[in-house]
């Protein structure tokens, strides 16, 4: 697969299908493995851009004092190699707000944007998450945060199925390809990351979809945070979609739900 040099960064990317492009950025330590179960059903219909962030899957290690703003450099910078003027975005979790910033930053760039279990800032609940998971990547290893994460962020009755087993053996696997450091700088790139003042200024329709149970990006944060519902309202055309009975990794769980949503959204 091919790797886009930024100077002293590389991005590892790969596209399928052909259309419109739809650039997907990935969250967590999953990489652009996020969108294993999606970019199938997407690329059917789109270019589909899957990448892995800096700090994520075969790219660069995450630099200490990395930003936000740096991944949404990144982005910038690895449309313009590969010649990308405007693209739908697919942003999850951590890259979601990757997605964000960069529709605020470059509202001409983006034509519409699906964010996929997102918070636009964190609450106390979820900052208390964070530091728990960076204690762990610190002291037990990168296995403990990919089960405590896992835990998090399925249902109890997928986590019972027998569609869990190859997960948690992935998210094993892909967590442990990055170092406790590289997490650890990864998440406090984001832990006081504040985006609500970007909202006004993307002007991108904008689908927002969130687990109904989902701890790690509630439809409604605590007063602290601003959750899904806060980021739909928050942007100039925003749409919230509810995923009944689900948590944070919709898109494993209910991954045709999503499609549905997406697609239709995007082509509308």
């Amino acid at each position: 697969m091919p790797f886009a040099d930024l100077g002293e960064k590389r991005i590892w990317y790969e596209i399928n299908g052909e259309g419109e492009p739809l650039v997907q950025i990935p969250g967590g330590a999953l990489g652009l493995k996020n969108f294993s179960k999606v970019t199938p059903v997407l690329s059917r219909h789109f270019r589909v851009i899957d990448y892995d962030l800096v700090g994520t899957g075969k790219s660069t290690p995450t630099p200490p004092g990395y930003k936000v703003q740096d991944w949404t450099n990144d982005l910038r910078d690895l449309m313009d190699i590969l010649d990308i003027p405007q693209a739908h975005l697919h942003g999850t979790s951590t890259g979601g707000l990757v997605a964000i910033q960069f529709a605020a930053q470059h509202p001409e760039r983006v034509k519409k944007m699906a964010l996929v279990g997102v918070v636009a800032k964190y609450d106390t609940a979820l900052r208390l998450n964070r530091k728990l998971a960076k204690a762990l990547a610190a002291n037990v290893g990168m296995i403990a945060v990919a089960e405590l994460t896992a835990q998090a962020v399925l249902t109890s009755n997928f986590l019972d199925s027998p569609e869990a087993g190859p997960l948690l053996d992935q998210m094993r696997s892909t967590f442990c390809e990055i170092s406790p450091e590289t997490y650890i700088a990864t998440s406090e790139a984001c832990d006081d990351v504040d985006l609500g003042p970007d909202l006004p200024n993307i002007t991108a329709p904008t689908l927002v979809i969130n687990g109904e149970f989902s701890a790690n990006s509630p439809v409604d944060t605590g007063p602290q945070g601003i959750g899904g519902r806060g980021i739909a309202e928050g942007v100039q055309n925003g749409r919230l979609v509810v995923i009944k009975g689900a948590r944070h990794l919709v898109m494993m769980e209910r991954f045709e739900e999503v499609c549905d949503n997406i697609i239709e959204f995007l082509k509308a």
